[in-house]
C-alpha cells in the first residue's frame, strides 16, 4: 500500500512512476524557478512544466507567443500536463495581471489535482490549498514524504 501525506498526495512513487509535478508561475520567473526544478528534480520529483524551457521569442511582448495559433498550442501543451500532474506547485511571488497562473491553478483543482501555494496568497483560492511562505519550506515539506 502507497503511503499518503496528510493532504492526500501518494508521495515518492506511485506504482514505481515519480510523482509529477506542474509549476504554474508567471512566465518572466522562469530563470528563478529552474533552480527549484533542477533540485526537485533531484530529490525525485519529476516536474513536468515544458514552459519552463520555453525561449522568449515575441520581442513586441516577450512573454506572447508569436502567434495566435503558437498561443492555443501552449494553452493546450499546459492543460496536458496540469492533466498530467500529481501536484500543481503554483508560484505567486511576483505580481501579475496575466493571469495564466490563476487559470492554471484552477484548472488543477477542478481536475481535483493537488495543489499547493507558495509566496503570498493573492486570491480567496489561495487560502482553499496548502500554503508555503517560501520554497524553502515546500521543498522541506516535500523532502519529510519521500521514500527511500
Amino acid at each position: 500500500m502507497e503511503e499518503q501525506g496528510p493532504t492526500g498526495l501518494l508521495m515518492g512513487t506511485i506504482g514505481g512512476e515519480e510523482v509529477k509535478i506542474y509549476i504554474a508561475s508567471y512566465f518572466n520567473t522562469k530563470a528563478r524557478l529552474l533552480p527549484i526544478r533542477d533540485q526537485l528534480n533531484a530529490m525525485g520529483y519529476h516536474v513536468i512544466s515544458t514552459w519552463l524551457d520555453e525561449p522568449t521569442t515575441n520581442n513586441t511582448h516577450p512573454f506572447l507567443p508569436p502567434s495566435e495559433v503558437d498561443s492555443v498550442r501552449y494553452a493546450i501543451r499546459d492543460y496536458q500536463e496540469i492533466q498530467d500532474c500529481d501536484l500543481l506547485i503554483c508560484d505567486t511571488f511576483d505580481e501579475t495581471l496575466r493571469g495564466g497562473r490563476e487559470v492554471e491553478l484552477g484548472y488543477a483543482l477542478g481536475k481535483m489535482k493537488q495543489v499547493y501555494v507558495v509566496g503570498p496568497r493573492r486570491n480567496v483560492f489561495h487560502f482553499t490549498v496548502r500554503h508555503f511562505d517560501t520554497w524553502e519550506a515546500c521543498i522541506e515539506f516535500l523532502k519529510d514524504f519521500l521514500r527511500d
